[in-house]
C-alpha cells in the first residue's frame, strides 16, 4: 500500500527511523501505513496491522476512541493493546490533510519489565539508558539517575545535551555518526557528565547503535560507569612516578616502557646484566634491540610488535649478548592505551637460557619419552577424532581439576565447560581442516572446577596421525592450567594502580633512609602510624633518634646494608610514647636522583616474641601437668600411632622412652579393634567420647576408662587425645551394689506378690468360708445348692488366679523361647471364634479386619494366642454390652501391627503408667473381677517375642491397644 511520503515529512516527524508512532488513516479510520515504531510496540507484524481499523486495536480499558475532526488538529492520550494484551499508552497528535489522517503518537510510559531482557535492564549494576536518535531519552535504569543525582521523572524531561558540558557535545556528535554510518560498532570514552547538584564527575560512557530486524538504526544503548577515582588516581601517578620508578629500577627482570613511535621512555638497569649494554644504549638507538636479535626469531618478533590488540603478548627470541654469546628471552608485554590511542606498551624481559639449556638437554634424552609422560606436571591427551573420544592420557591432574575419564565421549565433557567456550570447543573437534603436521594449535578454554569456580585451561595440540587419504585420524595434546597467568593478566592491568598505592598506602612499614648521614628521606602513612609521629616529623629526624643500639652500631649496619653484605637485622625501635618493639627490618640499597639510599620494610615482631615466650611457658605447663598427673595420657595420629604418652602411662605399660614413640596403639590396647572405632567416633562428633577398654597388663585383665578427645594443631592436623584410669577395682564394687540392689529389688517383687495374692485368696476364701456356715444351717435344698454354685465359682477362681501366677513366674524366668511361622489369618479367626464362644452376647459387636495376603510372624503360637485373647478379655470386662470391639491386621514399614479397640470405659492418662505393672487394677475398690496380671503377662509375651504394645485411651470413650511384632 502506498502512500504521500512528501505530505508526511511535511507534518514534522520522520518515517522508518522516528521512535515516534507514525501512521496515516483514511477518512473511515482505516490504517493505511505505519512505520516500525508500531511494529516493534505491538509485537505484531505488519500485514496484521495495515488494512485494519484503528478501533480494532484499542485496550479495552478504553471507553472509547475519540472522533476525528478533519477541521480541527486533535491531541488526546490513548492506549492500544499490544501481542500479548498489555495497553502500551501514548500521546497523539492527529492532522487531516489531503482526504487523509496522519497520525504521530509518543510513548507515555516504557514497556513493563517484564521480560528477563527488561529485569536485567532495570537492575543492571551499570547505569543503562536508551536513546532516539535526537538524543531524546526513551527508557533509563535506576543506576543511571543514581549515578546523575536525578529521579527517573526529572532525566526523561532532559536529553542527553543537557548532561554534558557544550564544549564536548561535537565529540558525541561525531561518535554517533560513526556508529550510524557503521564506521564502528560501539565507541567507550572518559567523558565529564554534569550532575543534577551542578557537579561535574567524570564518568566511562559505552555507546552502541542497536538496528532493527531491517538493519535500520533504531536507538542509541548507553551504559555509564563512574571513572572519578581512576582520574583522581592518574593525577596521584604522575605526581609519585619518580619515587615508584625506583623500584622497578631494582626488579631482576629486565624491564623497559617503548612510547607508539618506538623510542624507550624507560629502561631498567638489569638490561646491562642480560645483554651487556646499558639503558642509555637502548634510549639513544631504539633499533638496537631488533640488532641484536638472532635473524631466525626476528619476524616473530616484528609480529609481535605489529599487535596492539591483545591484553596481554608473550614472545621468547634470541639475542647476541655484547660480549659475543647468545641470551634467549622471554617478553610479556601490554599495550597502553589512553582515550582509546595506542600509546605504546610496558614490557618485562627474563633470561630463560639456563630454562632453555635444560630444555634442550632434555630433547635429547629421546628415551625417556615414557617416563617424561608420566611425569609432566600438565594432562597430556590423545584424541580419536573418528571415535570423538580421548583414547590416552597421563591422567594427571590440571591444576585442581581432574581431566575427564579417557573412555568418556567429548560431547559429555562439555557439562563441565564454561557456556561461553563450549561451542568453540566442540566446533574445534569437528572441524575438517587441520595445520600441517610440524604445526601447533593452541586454544584456551574455562572448566569448573569441584568448588564450583572457573578454571583457564590452555591446550596445545598437534597432527599425531593421518588416515591413508591424508584426513586427520588423531590429534596429540597437552592442557596447562593457566588460571594464575590470567590473574597475573588482570593483575599486570591493575599494576598501575597498585604501583601508585605501594609506598603511600602499603600496609607494611617503609622508611627511605640516607646511608651517609641517617636521615629518614621518606616514610609511608603506616610508618607514621606505628611510631607515633607524623610523616613530615619522620622526614625530619634521623634512623637513629629510632634506633636503641648505639649510633657507631647503626652507622656499621647501614654501611654494609649499602655494601650488600647484608639485607636484614633484627632491632629494638623507640615510638614517639617512649615504648620499645621488637623489629624486623629488611633492607636494600637503591638509587634515588642520583644517590645511594636505603629502602627498609620494618615489621613489628614484639607480639611474636611475646608469643614465643607464651608458647615455651604453656609447653613447660603441659609437660609438668602431664608428668605429675596421675592419669595415663596419651596422644595418637589418625593411624593409631603414639605421638605422645605422659610418665604414668609409660610406667604402667612398661613402656621406656624410645620404645612408646611412633608405635601403634597396639602396645596400649591389645589387638582389639574397639579403641580405632572409638577414634572414629570422636572425630566423627568432634567431641569427648568415653569408652571402656580391657586391657591384660602382666597376666591380669585391667579395665580402663579412657576419656577421649580431637585434638587440631594450628596446621590443621587432626590427632586424638586421651587420658585413661584403671577402674577395675571400681568395676568390681560396682557389680557387688548391682548385685545387692537386685536381690533388694527381688525381695521386694516377692513382698508385693506375697500381699497381693493374700489378698486376692482372702475374698474367695471368705465367700466359701460363709458357704459352709450357711450349709451347716440350712435344710433348704435349692439354697444349699445355690451356695454349693457359688463356692464352686469362687474356688474356679482361685484356679484361675494360681494359674495366672504360675504363667507369670513362668514369663519372667524365661529368657527364650522356641520360634515357628505363624500365619496371623489363621491366629484371627481362631481368636474369632474363641470369643464367639466364650461371649456369645458379644458375636454381633465383635468387628475382625484381615489383609488378603498372607502375613506370617515367627513365635509361640499358644503364647501370642493367649496375650491377644487377653486383650479382647479385657475389652469384653470394660465395654457396655451396647459398645463395640474390633482387631485389625497391617502391615507397616517391616512390622505387623496388631489392633484391638473398644468403646469401653477408658483409662485416665494417670493410670495408664501402670497398667502393664503387676496386679495393678484401675479399679482399687475391686468391684469388677480380675487378678491384675493379665496385661502384665500380654506385655512379657510380647517383649520374649521382640515386640512391643503401646495404649491410647480416653476416659469415656474407649481404649486402643496397639501390638507391634517384627515381619518375618
Amino acid at each position: 500500500m502506498t502512500t504521500d511520503k512528501a505530505a508526511v515529512e511535511n507534518f514534522g516527524y520522520p518515517l522508518a527511523l522516528s521512535r515516534d508512532w507514525v501512521g496515516i488513516l483514511s477518512r473511515r479510520r482505516e490504517i493505511l501505513w505505519v512505520n516500525p515504531a508500531w511494529i516493534t510496540g505491538l509485537g505484531l507484524p505488519e500485514e496484521q496491522i495495515v488494512g485494519r481499523i484503528l478501533d480494532d486495536l484499542v485496550h479495552p480499558s478504553e471507553t472509547a476512541l475519540p472522533p476525528f475532526d478533519p477541521s480541527n488538529p486533535a491531541e488526546f492520550n490513548l492506549a492500544l493493546r499490544d501481542q500479548r494484551g498489555d495497553a502500551v499508552l501514548l500521546h497523539w497528535r492527529v492532522l487531516f490533510q489531503d482526504d487523509r489522517f496522519y497520525l504521530n503518537g509518543q510513548l507515555l510510559a516504557a514497556p513493563k519489565p517484564t521480560d528477563p531482557y527488561l529485569m536485567a535492564f532495570e537492575h543492571a549494576p551499570l547505569g543503562m539508558a536508551h536513546t532516539d536518535m535526537n538524543g531524546r531519552w526513551l527508557r533509563v535504569n535506576q543506576r543511571f539517575c543514581d549515578l546523575l543525582g536525578y529521579s527517573h521523572a526529572e532525566l526523561m524531561q532532559l536529553t542527553y545535551r543537557d548532561l554534558t558540558l557544550p564544549e564536548d557535545f561535537p565529540v558525541y556528535t561525531d561518535i554517533g555518526v560513526r556508529l550510524i554510518t557503521g564506521e564502528t560498532t560501539h565507541e567507550a570514552y572518559d567523558c565529564i557528565h554534569i550532575c543534577k547538584n551542578g557537579s561535574q564527575v567524570w564518568m566511562h560512557m559505552t555507546g552502541t547503535l542497536i538496528r532493527d530486524k531491517h538493519g535500520a538504526p533504531d536507538y542509541f544503548m548507553l551504559t555509564l560507569e563512574s571513572s572519578q577515582g581512576r582520574h583522581a588516581m592518574e593525577v596521584a601517578l604522575r605526581e609519585s612516578q619518580m619515587r615508584y620508578r625506583m623500584v622497578a629500577d631494582y626488579t631482576y627482570d629486565w624491564e623497559f616502557w617503548q612510547r607508539a613511535d618506538g623510542t624507550y621512555e624507560y629502561v631498567s638497569p638489569s638490561v646491562e646484566r642480560i645483554t651487556g649494554y646499558t639503558p642509555a644504549d637502548y634510549i639513544a638507538d631504539p633499533t638496537l634491540l631488533e640488532k641484536i636479535i638472532v635473524p631466525d626469531d626476528l619476524l616473530a618478533w616484528q609480529a609481535h610488535l605489529s599487535d596492539t590488540e591483545s591484553p596481554q603478548r608473550v614472545v621468547q627470541f634470541r639475542l647476541q649478548h655484547k660480549s659475543g654469546g647468545v641470551r634467549w628471552i622471554e617478553h610479556i608485554c601490554v599495550p597502553i592505551f589512553e582515550n582509546g590511542h595506542y600509546l605504546g606498551q610496558r614490557a618485562s624481559n627474563r633470561d630463560i637460557t639456563d630454562r632453555k639449556e635444560r630444555q634442550a638437554e632434555l630433547d635429547d634424552q629421546r628415551q625417556l619419552l615414557e617416563g617424561i609422560f608420566r611425569a609432566a606436571p600438565d594432562y597430556i591427551y590423545l584424541t580419536d577424532l573418528d571415535l570423538q573420544r580421548q583414547v590416552l592420557s597421563n591422567r594427571l591432574k590440571v591444576g585442581p581439576l581432574e581431566p575427564p575419564d579417557p573412555l568418556i565421549p567429548l560431547q559429555q565433557a562439555l557439562a563441565i565447560m564454561h557456556p561461553d567456550d563450549a561451542a568453540a570447543w566442540l566446533e574445534h573437534y569437528t572441524r575438517k581442516d587441520r595445520p600441517p603436521d610440524d604445526s601447533i594449535y593452541a586454544y584456551e578454554f574455562r572448566i569448573q572446577d569441584g568448588a564450583g569456580g572457573w578454571r583457564w585451561i590452555r591446550s596445545r595440540e598437534v597432527v599425531f596421525r593421518r588416515h591413508a587419504d591424508g584426513s586427520v585420524h588423531q590429534i596429540l595434546g597437552i592442557s596447562h592450567d593457566i588460571t594464575p597467568e590470567k590473574v597475573q593478566e588482570q593483575a599486570l592491568r591493575e599494576s598501575e594502580a597498585r604501583f601508585r598505592h605501594m609506598f603511600e598506602r602499603h600496609q607494611a612499614i617503609k622508611l627511605l633512609i640516607d646511608p651517609t648521614t641517617g636521615n629518614i628521606v621518606d616514610a609511608n602513612p603506616a610508618a607514621a602510624l606505628f611510631y607515633g609521629w607524623d610523616v613530615p616529623t619522620l622526614r625530619t629526624m634521623r634512623i637513629q633518634d629510632i634506633n636503641t643500639l648505639p649510633e657507631e652500631q647503626v652507622q656499621a649496619a647501614m654501611t654494609r646494608v649499602s655494601m650488600e653484605q647484608t639485607d636484614f637485622f633484627n632491632f629494638k625501635h623507640r615510638l614517639a610514647d617512649g615504648s620499645v618493639r621488637d623489629v624486623e627490618v629488611h633492607s636494600a640499597p637503591v638509587e634515588v636522583g642520583g644517590k645511594t639510599m636505603l629502602y627498609s620494610i620494618v615489621m613489628d615482631i614484639t607480639q611474636l616474641h611475646q608469643t614465643r615466650r607464651e608458647l615455651q611457658e604453656s609447653q613447660n605447663r603441659f609437660d609438668a601437668f602431664m608428668k605429675n598427673s596421675p592419669m595415663a595420657a596419651f596422644i595418637k595420629d589418625l593411624e593409631g600411632r603414639l605421638i605422645y604418652i605422659n610418665p604414668v602411662c609409660a610406667q604402667i605399660f612398661g613402656l621406656d622412652t624410645v620404645e612408646w614413640h611412633n608405635r601403634n596403639d597396639v602396645v596400649l590396647w591389645g589387638e582389639s579393634a574397639a579403641p580405632r572405632d572409638t577414634d572414629k567416633r570422636t572425630l566423627e562428633m568432634g567431641m569427648t567420647t568415653i569408652a571402656e577398654n580391657t586391657v591384660k597388663i602382666g597376666s591380669e585383665d585391667r579395665v580402663w576408662l579412657t576419656y577421649n578427645f580431637p585434638i587440631q594443631d594450628v596446621e590443621g592436623h587432626l590427632f586424638v587425645g586421651g587420658m585413661g584410669v584403671d577402674i577395675t577395682d571400681l568395676k568390681r564394687a560396682e557389680r557387688q551394689l548391682i548385685e545387692m540392689a537386685l536381690e533388694r529389688e527381688r525381695m521386694q517383687i516377692l513382698s508385693r506378690f506375697i500381699e497381693k495374692a493374700a489378698h486376692e485368696f482372702r475374698t474367695p476364701l471368705s465367700v466359701i468360708e460363709l458357704g459352709l456356715y450357711a450349709m451347716r444351717r440350712l435344710d433348704d435344698s435349692e439354697k444349699h445348692h445355690q451356695r454349693v454354685a457359688k463356692m464352686e465359682e469362687q474356688v474356679f477362681y482361685m484356679v484361675k488366679l494360681v494359674e495366672s501366677m504360675v504363667t507369670m513366674t513362668h514369663l519372667d524366668s524365661t529368657t527364650h523361647l522356641e520360634f515357628a511361622p505363624i500365619k496371623l489369618q489363621s491366629l484371627m479367626h481362631t481368636l474369632q471364634e474363641k470369643f464367639s464362644i466364650t461371649y456369645p452376647e458379644r458375636t454381633a459387636q465383635f468387628d475382625l479386619s484381615i489383609p488378603a495376603e498372607p502375613i506370617t510372624v515367627a513365635g509361640d503360637a499358644v503364647l501370642l494366642e493367649r496375650a491377644l485373647f487377653e486383650l479382647l478379655t479385657n475389652a469384653h470386662r470394660f465395654t457396655p454390652t451396647d459398645g463395640r470391639i474390633g482387631m485389625e491386621v497391617r502391615r507397616q514399614e517391616g512390622s505387623v501391627v496388631i489392633t484391638v479397640r473398644d468403646t469401653g470405659l477408658g483409662v485416665s492418662a494417670e493410670h495408664q503408667r501402670h497398667i502393664f505393672e503387676h496386679f495393678f487394677r484401675v479399679d482399687a475398690a475391686h468391684t469388677t473381677r480380675g487378678f491384675g496380671l493379665g496385661l502384665t503377662i500380654v506385655k512379657r509375651i510380647l517383649e520374649l517375642h521382640g515386640g512391643d504394645i503401646q495404649v491410647e485411651s480416653t476416659p469415656g470413650v474407649g481404649s486402643t491397644f496397639r501390638v507391634v511384632l517384627p515381619a518375618e
